[in-house]
């Protein structure tokens, strides 16, 4: 008995041990390149003949793509040079010299690449081959066939061809969000929202302690940019010296120039292999550090974008930065020389929302007589949640001014009251904070009346029962932190200090354990990439404050006066948990954070995912939505955020639209 294998056109007999021993004992003719062997059992009348090959001469196991300096790359600029890196293993005893045949198929159709012979060394090989990109843009499949003395063997490698980058070239809206939207989401958004500019977050040593490692790549970029999307870069590296991140560069200014350099051009790297090319400005993320900053440490990190901004017109791209206007001390860059070529302001203003009348202008600290020649980006709104066409991210809104033939004179402007938040109260009576202000209702939510301490804008609030409530902000005129707190519904309020807490707050979250422990989680002003926070605790109903750590920007929970949890973070991921109060934190996994004990009821009936919701019992509860909405062409589109507020009394099952109140 014997089983015939086909391996690559040849036949080869694996044979029994009975057949074997039949074959020792029968003559063997040889005759050219084949065994010439009777069949058992015959009389020497019928002969088999068969090649005799053990094994293929050469293999051809791998094949990727590389450019001219032998980096690993899946993008290629239109009619560039790069590399087909093929490998394998040859199993003779002398050099031999196969046939490569190499053909890109994509949008234009298929074209050869490359035709011709390679000498391939003894064992384990690896050689290279030199083609041109197609000159069309878009994803190929190069089809890689290898052939030797009968052997053949095909492959393919995957890649992007594209155009060289476009500038910005009009005065429009962006978002950006450090988990990158799946092309399908941004397809949804590309229809429907207000926005053209997304902002891809190459990488960099700190990116990944906050965020997901960026999950975009080529094709993904690639993808995108063919649905209409332009881009911001950005690159999360080292941090400034005097702060507590894990990765700072150095105090000295000579060492920092050279690591600003080298931070460069790590992120061209990677610029260039997500198909980032031509006329492109890469941004470098300074997070607030004014609440440890010492002269030598503002003079270090203008060094150190120094070494960035040269190093990038080294490698001719334009360079810039983003900051917090007073809390990454933006000003001070514009004492080097060169300046750095674009600044990107956070800013934000107060609800977080989309602002269709947003400018780059009037950024706490940095002067409008600074980087006004179309130079500026401002990121006005941090994470909030918006929804269009029907899908919901959470974002950081911006505005940007960059490469217009002209740009928006200095100006005011204000954001639109969306409802920042809400509770209720009992069976008729609820509140709802929007545009810095606290209003409550006692029918229903059909009226509504202000009760927002004098002169105070509120970043957060939280009631604990009809009469009880609490507040922090602060007073028009003095931009310390206060709490405010009332007894009688909101008619009447006390007013206590609380801190600094070392940057621009972005909002405020109040937890109340009972009448004495009360909690304030900030979030403060970052980049999407990073989540800080503050913390501060009070054991005597308000009247005194102590800072406490806090690992992430979120709100935070206590079972008692010392268990507490905190979760979220920029990926949604980060869970700690603290046992002494807040002081300090440990990270955990994020099933250990206790479920919400809020009740639950069903927004299925609703026109679109409600934003918000508070319920008082499994019948009763609110819910607020928020639907973007956009008209007209993409040049020219107008766009909203259709904001509805509803209650339902039926669990769920039929909801009634209550008037929001109309702001200040």
């Amino acid at each position: 008995m014997f089983r015939v294998v086909h391996f690559t056109r040849r036949v080869v007999l694996i044979l029994s041990p009975i057949f074997l021993l039949l074959l020792w004992r029968s003559a063997v003719a040889q005759a050219g390149d084949s065994l010439q062997l009777p069949l058992a059992g015959s009389t020497g009348a019928t002969i088999l003949y068969l090649p005799f090959v053990a094994s293929a001469p050469v293999e051809f196991t791998a094949v990727w793509t590389q450019d001219l300096d032998g980096s690993n790359q899946l993008a290629f600029l239109a009619g560039s040079s790069f590399v087909h890196l093929l490998s394998g293993t040859s199993f003779t005893q002398e050099p031999i010299t196969a046939h490569v045949v190499i053909t890109a198929t994509g949008p234009c159709g298929t074209a050869p690449l490359f035709s011709g012979p390679v000498d391939l060394p003894p064992g384990a090989w690896l050689t290279g081959i030199q083609t041109s990109a197609p000159v069309c843009p878009g994803i190929y499949t190069s089809d890689v066939t290898l052939e030797y003395a009968g052997y053949y063997n095909t492959l393919q490698a995957l890649y992007v061809v594209n155009e060289p980058i476009q500038p910005l070239s009009t005065v429009t809206q962006g978002f950006d969000r450090c988990v990158p939207p799946s092309p399908v989401q941004l397809a949804a958004w590309r229809a429907e929202a207000p926005y053209s500019v997304f902002n891809i977050y190459l990488g960099g040593a700190l990116f990944p302690q906050f965020c997901r490692d960026p999950a975009q790549n080529a094709f993904w970029v690639h993808e995108v940019a063919s649905q209409g999307w332009s881009f911001t870069a950005i690159w999360v590296g080292p941090q400034p010296p005097c702060t507590n991140y894990s990765q700072r560069f150095s105090l000295d200014t000579a060492t920092a120039y050279q690591e600003g350099g080298a931070e460069a051009v790590a992120a061209a790297a990677r610029a260039r292999e997500l198909g980032l090319f031509g006329d492109l400005t890469l941004h470098y993320d300074i997070e607030g550090y004014a609440s440890t900053a010492t002269t030598a440490c503002r003079t270090a990190v203008k060094s150190f974008l120094q070494g960035w901004t040269d190093r990038l017109h080294d490698l001719d791209l334009q360079a810039g930065a983003y900051g917090g206007g007073c809390s990454s001390f933006v000003t001070d860059w514009n004492d080097n020389n060169p300046v750095i070529d674009q600044v990107w302001i956070a800013h934000w203003a107060l609800p977080a929302a989309y602002n269709p009348d947003a400018t780059v202008w009037n950024a706490a600290c940095v002067s409008n007589s600074l980087w006004t020649n179309h130079q500026r980006i401002k990121q006005y709104a941090g994470d909030h949640a918006e929804t269009w066409g029907g899908v919901t991210l959470t974002v950081d809104s911006n505005v940007f001014d960059t490469t217009t033939l002209g740009w928006a004179a200095p100006g005011g402007e204000t954001a639109p009251a969306f409802v920042a938040d809400f509770g209720i109260l009992g069976a008729s009576s609820g509140w709802l904070l929007s545009g810095g202000r606290i209003y409550r209702t006692d029918d229903l939510g059909l009226t509504w009346f202000e009760i927002t301490p004098n002169g105070f804008t509120v970043l957060g609030a939280a009631f604990t029962g009809s009469q009880t409530g609490w507040a922090a902000g602060w007073q028009t005129g003095d931009p310390a932190l206060q709490t405010a707190r009332t007894t009688d519904g909101g008619l009447t309020w006390t007013l206590s200090p609380v801190g600094d807490p070392g940057g621009p707050i972005a909002t405020a979250y109040i937890e109340i354990l009972d009448g004495n422990h009360v909690w304030i989680a900030l979030k403060l002003q970052t980049g999407s990439a990073f989540s800080r926070g503050a913390l501060y605790a009070s054991a005597d109903g308000g009247a005194t404050w102590e800072r406490r750590d806090h690992p992430l920007g979120e709100p935070v929970v206590f079972s008692d006066a010392q268990n507490g949890w905190t979760s979220g973070g920029p990926a949604g991921v980060q869970a700690f948990r603290t046992a002494d109060g807040g002081r300090t934190w440990n990270a955990v996994d994020p099933a250990e954070v206790p479920a919400g004990s809020g009740r639950r009821v069903g927004t299925a009936t609703l026109a679109s995912a409600p934003v918000m919701t508070a319920a008082l019992d499994d019948q009763f509860a609110w819910a607020l939505t928020r639907e973007g909405l956009c008209l007209g062409p993409n040049e020219s589109r107008v766009c909203a955020l259709d904001e509805r507020l509803w209650v339902t009394q039926d669990g769920g099952d039929t909801w009634v639209e209550l008037p929001v109140p109309a702001g200040p």
